[in-house]
């Protein structure tokens, strides 16, 4: 599990900022269906039919223009995280550039629907990439992605790997990446901070319990502690697992 990613770290993720050739990706809006298909050749309408495209939310079909393959999906027409969530898997590996102006709820929804959960086994295949558009709030998209996929490592871990011991090295390295700061407060020690129900919980572990205490106080004035960074989500998710015993 890696901690130590940097704010704003795109290969990180599976957005893109530039790339070469990319394959054109159109959003179709399920309403808006036959009057595409009336701007389409047969030979593309051959192709749609054959895929039995309806512009139906989750549906995707291939198409070709002046030798280049090109996508058009279907779109519910609302602005969600599953407009572009499913597509990182289902579309093969490769660069993909949206042609169509999407809300940065709808790009974040790109970056979740890559997330793979690593630490025992490899990726049977890479999700496919997307191109940001320079329109999206590039920081703000990618923090968020790469916040929540931290988090989502963090719950699936077993609670074997993910012990009182565990959990502290997260949090601090954390702390180390972001300049923030680390309190623990480990075993017997938790009396002394009355924090009894802690100590309580894992006392008989042999993993002594912990309480660790997340501060931002060292970069209050940073933008990476507030609006979606890694470390936000992250903290959120730390002090639930807090809550159990931890």
């Amino acid at each position: 599990m890696n901690t130590t990613t940097a704010h704003n770290d795109i290969a990180a993720t599976c957005f893109a900022s530039e790339a070469d050739n990319p394959i054109s990706l159109e959003l179709l809006e399920t309403s808006e269906i036959e009057s595409y298909r009336s701007s389409l050749t047969e030979a593309e309408l051959a192709w749609l039919d054959r895929q039995g495209f309806a512009a139906k939310s989750g549906q995707f079909a291939w198409l070709e223009s002046d030798g280049a393959a090109r996508v058009v999906c279907g779109w519910d027409g609302n602005d969600n995280l599953s407009t572009l969530g499913s597509l990182p898997i289902m579309l093969p590996e490769g660069t993909y550039a949206l042609t169509n102006a999407v809300s940065d709820l709808q790009l974040i929804g790109w970056g979740l629907g890559g997330y793979q959960f690593l630490r025992y086994k490899d990726a049977k295949r890479a999700p496919a990439k997307l191109l940001l558009p320079v329109s999206a709030d590039s920081d703000f998209v990618i923090n968020t992605t790469l916040a929540v996929s931290l988090c989502r490592d963090l719950i699936n871990t077993p609670a074997q790997d993910m012990a009182p011991s565990h959990l502290a090295a997260e949090v601090q390295g954390l702390a180390d990446t972001f300049g923030a700061t680390c309190d623990i407060t480990e075993g017997d020690a938790l009396l002394d901070i009355k924090c009894g129900a802690i100590h309580a919980v894992g006392r008989a572990a042999a993993d002594a319990p912990r309480r660790i205490d997340l501060a931002r106080q060292a970069i209050r004035r940073s933008p990476w502690w507030g609006r979606a960074s890694p470390l936000t989500a992250a903290a959120w998710t730390l002090s639930r697992r807090r809550r159990c015993g931890s």
